[in-house]
């Protein structure tokens, strides 16, 4: 069976001798794990859409009875070239991207996180990271999940509760705690994140927070 998706690439791993398995996340069917076959030889014309960052119009080939689609074409859409000129920038993406693959599982459709991870992307591509907005993606992704804080807040004003649990991420411009408080919500949430994944979050030990 033929299908078509878009989605964003969140990781690349090899296989045998020229092959990947990429993690994409899609608009329609959620994550998907997905075989690019000979795409780390030089000249591979699909290795463009293999790559990490990637948002791409994505066409797959699934067999029946076949663990994984094979990815047969496509076109990419955009790569986020100005995010790739930052290091720091390049650390919260896969922050974003590890985030997402750890609470999500294969083949759970969810438009919400489509758009939060396409969003956030997206901003990063035109503006700096902030402690704030990796906090605020956190909390987004437990919302998503159903084990978020939105409906509990606990000890924090209304104002930064809002702002955090808003995917415009532009309006985390206008929070004016300290850094000692964020501090204590991130806490909160990454233990959150933790609980509810089973796993560290590794990106954590590169980003600037």
């Amino acid at each position: 069976m033929y299908f078509c998706e878009k989605g964003i690439v969140l990781r690349q791993r090899p296989l045998r001798d020229n092959d990947r398995i990429v993690t994409i996340f899609t608009e329609n069917r959620g994550r998907l794990e997905v075989n690019f076959k000979s795409v780390r030889k030089q000249k591979a014309k699909l290795r463009p859409l293999s790559e990490t960052f990637v948002f791409g119009d994505y066409r797959f080939y699934e067999k029946s009875g076949s663990a994984l689609p094979v990815c047969t074409g496509g076109k990419v859409i955009t790569v986020f070239p100005h995010l790739r000129l930052s290091q720091e920038k390049m650390f919260s993406a896969f922050y974003f991207c590890e985030l997402l693959i750890n609470m999500t599982p294969i083949n759970l459709p969810s438009r919400d996180k489509f758009e939060l991870i396409w969003n956030a992307l997206h901003y990063l591509e035109e503006n700096e990271p902030s402690f704030p907005l990796l906090i605020s993606y956190a909390m987004l992704i437990l919302e998503y999940c159903g084990v978020g804080f939105m409906k509990s807040n606990i000890g924090f004003s209304e104002d930064l509760w809002k702002r955090m649990h808003m995917p415009d991420f532009s309006l985390l411009g206008g929070i004016k705690e300290d850094r000692k408080t964020l501090e204590l919500l991130a806490s909160s949430v990454f233990e959150k994140i933790r609980e509810h994944s089973g796993r560290e979050i590794n990106s954590l030990k590169f980003v600037k927070i």
